[in-house]
């Protein structure tokens, strides 16, 4: 398959992730999935209901995608994220996976730290720190995302890290940086680039080939472009492979 866009560090293709990553090589991912922000409770409170198609009235994020509506059914979100899941883990030495927990995907999410309990190495809190009061008077406010760190089954009878060494003793399963302050106009819902970049100085190095197969705005592979690892990026939809590509072109990104 054609890349989108190419460089000495960066590969973007526009696809989707579930077609292509079985023929791509990388030994290392970092993503964060989309949310299923759109699937809500219904009146009966007894099951669930998508918002439907289009543009939402809930704020910028809600518009975040073009071609993907973010409102599947629990299963199908479920399989969705397992089957990703599964194919980074047959190439990935660590996979990062970061996800908040919504109405629209704890079902899902209960499952598959369930499904993954031997692949599950370590869990990071990311802390951000401050946060928008939820919009619904009877719900806390969400505060933290989980990032889980996978790997293949033999590596995870212990906590331990390949190159992780004592120099980085000091380093918590909690991150506290806040997501507040620059961000990418248009695109509605990005990590602070110090996320990646942080967990990348820690456990990646300059010979791993990092994935991000949702790579949105492209934040992943500018972290890892700044780090000079070299990295590939997956997005469904085009113009933020055309933002990413943008953001790519930069020698200089500020932090």
């Amino acid at each position: 398959m054609k890349p989108y866009y190419e460089d000495n560090h960066t590969t973007i293709y526009h696809a989707d992730c579930r077609e292509i990553l079985k023929d791509l090589n990388y030994n290392y991912a970092f993503t964060s999935p989309p949310y299923n922000m759109h699937l809500r409770v219904n009146a009966k409170k007894d099951g669930y209901v998508s918002r439907g198609a289009g543009p939402r009235t809930i704020g910028k994020f809600s518009q975040k995608y073009e071609n993907y509506t973010d409102d599947l059914p629990i299963d199908e979100y479920y399989t969705m994220c397992k089957t990703v899941i599964d194919e980074l883990l047959k190439k990935s030495r660590l996979l990062f996976w970061n996800i908040q927990l919504v109405t629209g995907n704890k079902p899902a999410i209960m499952r598959l730290m369930g499904n993954y309990e031997q692949n599950i190495k370590e869990i990071i809190i990311w802390d951000k720190q401050r946060v928008a009061p939820s919009s619904n008077a009877h719900i806390m406010n969400s505060r933290y995302e989980f990032i889980w760190i996978l790997a293949p089954k033999k590596d995870c009878f212990t906590r331990t890290f390949e190159g992780f060494t004592r120099k980085y003793a000091g380093f918590d399963n909690l991150i506290s940086i806040s997501p507040m302050g620059k961000s990418i106009s248009e695109h509605g819902a990005t990590m602070p680039i110090a996320l990646p970049q942080t967990i990348f100085k820690h456990f990646a190095n300059k010979k791993d080939v990092i994935v991000d197969p949702f790579m949105g705005a492209g934040t992943t592979l500018r972290a890892a472009k700044n780090l000079n690892i070299k990295s590939i990026g997956i997005e469904i939809d085009e113009k933020y492979c055309e933002l990413a590509a943008k953001r790519m072109a930069q020698e200089v990104l500020p932090l």
